[in-house]
């Protein structure tokens, strides 16, 4: 493959058996390709790893370099991401331009990123219908604009981004990644869905999309569904870029378990409306919400936040309504339902910071030490 001198490899490759390494060369450091993979088939215990040497030095090698798989992945073997001999990985892409759903195999990022769809959305593309393992310098970036339900077991430490305006669903998927971002778009847990993550859940952020001036997203947790992670953050941005005029955040829980088990800032397991144009609300309307470690349900930092609760149980140390004093944050915490279960630290601001506290319309608890009904 690489005396090919378009790098394009258009016939049917087939494993069967051991590994075959595609390695796709870069002549100059300012070189940026995109080479296009056609149809392969790797079965049994083949494999198929993608990545990027040179035949020269590695110093000439830190152009960026994109593999387009342009007609579906079929098989059950594994096909690996591993661009590790360029300067710097960040800059690898593969993406997957077909329907890959014949594919049963192991999706392995260990370096790199793998986009399903075009880097700028779109609708073609599917992930494959094996496991997934995204690695701690790996990403896998979901970029469909249309509804796409994902049924494939995640795990690893690595990132999955879920970029643009599309409807994910992971349905009935058990396992996790390091973090996993809403970016833009919704995504819903559907059918016993079990995520784990080891980092965080972040809920509308700005990653790539530069000409979005408001960016939007949802994360919702139905009945039998369970999320765990170290934190969730809604509503994050990248300063530098000035065109995003307003972060909305969504986060609807009907049911299930969600759980945080660290601190993600400032003592806090929840952080909605994280940055000044984050605009936040958790509609909490039944299952458990638990905020571990005895860390905070942070309502607001920089932007305006509102925990509504509705309904189900809440665990928590302490309430934080507004943690940053004159940054334009905002906090407001609605119990008109279900019950709140406060720790020591009760229902707290910080100093002179707004906040606005409502109970009752449904007939809500609050339970300190003391029990007693609020209305």
């Amino acid at each position: 493959m690489s005396n090919n001198t378009d790098r394009n490899l258009d016939a049917d490759v087939t494993l069967n058996s051991g590994a075959l390494v595609a390695n796709w060369y870069l002549q100059t450091a300012a070189e940026t390709t995109i080479h296009c993979l056609k149809p392969v088939t790797a079965s049994g215990d083949s494999s198929l790893i993608i990545g990027v040497a040179s035949p020269l030095v590695n110093d000439e090698n830190s152009g960026k370099s994109h593999l387009n798989i342009e007609k579906g992945l079929k098989g059950t073997g594994t096909l690996t991401c591993n661009p590790d001999s360029i300067s710097d990985p960040s800059t690898f892409r593969i993406r997957l331009l077909d329907d890959n759903s014949g594919f049963k195999g192991t999706l392995v990022i260990d370096e790199g990123n793998v986009d399903v769809g075009d880097t700028d959305g779109g609708t073609v593309g599917t992930l494959n219908g094996g496991p997934v393992v995204v690695s701690s310098d790996g990403m896998l970036w979901l970029n469909r604009t249309d509804p796409q339900t994902y049924t494939n077991t995640f795990s690893g430490s690595g990132r999955v981004v879920i970029l643009h305006d599309g409807d994910a669903t992971f349905d009935g998927n058990t396992g996790g990644c390091g973090n996993l971002d809403v970016a833009n778009g919704s995504l819903t847990l559907a059918n016993a869905a079990e995520v784990t993550l080891s980092q965080v859940l972040t809920v509308a952020t700005k990653v790539r999309q530069l000409d979005d001036s408001t960016i939007a997203s949802e994360f919702t947790i139905p009945d039998g569904c369970s999320l765990t992670a170290l934190g969730i953050v809604g509503g994050n941005d990248d300063t530098s870029i000035t065109s995003t005029d307003e972060i909305l955040v969504t986060i609807n829980q009907s049911g299930g378990s969600v759980t945080t088990t660290g601190d993600i800032g400032e003592g806090n397991g929840l952080r909605l409306a994280h940055y000044s144009k984050a605009d936040s609300v958790y509609n909490m309307s039944g299952g458990t919400l638990v905020i571990g470690g005895e860390k905070d349900l942070g309502v607001a930092t920089e932007g305006k936040g509102w925990f509504n609760m509705i309904g189900g149980d809440v665990f928590t140390t302490r309430v934080m309504l507004n943690e940053r004093t004159n940054t334009g944050g905002h906090g407001k915490l609605t119990i008109s339902g279900g019950t709140l279960h406060l720790g020591s630290g009760g229902i707290t601001a910080d100093s002179n910071g707004p906040y606005r506290v409502v109970f009752g319309d449904g007939g809500g608890w609050y339970m300190g030490y003391g029990g007693s009904k609020l209305e």
